[in-house]
């Protein structure tokens, strides 16, 4: 059989083709290598901005609960309960104060 004389520029062609397949092989391999790192890092750097709110958002609810801790509610109920029943008590308690450091009474004389 006689040799297609059309055969040696397809060889050539295909051989050029692996060639060039295998030269940008490092370069395609580099350039996915890159983007699964950027890819990466963008996750890494999400995940730290949310774990930083997180974390700002427990401190906040963390100082409310010692304020919540150190503030005594039952002794604010019990100044409310009072003063719902004698609204005239802080005035009371001026005037005995007032009273215990020798003012005198604010009652008009004469009458």
């Amino acid at each position: 059989m006689p040799a297609n004389p059309n055969s040696e520029p397809v060889v050539q062609t295909v051989a050029d083709i692996d060639a060039l397949v295998l030269g940008l092989a490092p370069a395609t391999a580099g350039a996915a290598l890159y983007g699964a790192m950027s890819h990466s890092m963008g996750i890494l750097f999400e995940n730290s901005v949310a774990n930083q709110a997180r974390q700002a958002m427990l401190g906040n609810m963390l100082v409310a609960g010692a304020i919540l801790q150190t503030t005594p509610i039952t002794d604010m109920a019990a100044v409310a309960a009072t003063a719902a029943v004698d609204p005239d008590a802080d005035l009371n308690d001026l005037l005995s104060a007032l009273n215990q450091f020798g003012a005198k009474d604010s009652k008009p004389s004469g009458s």
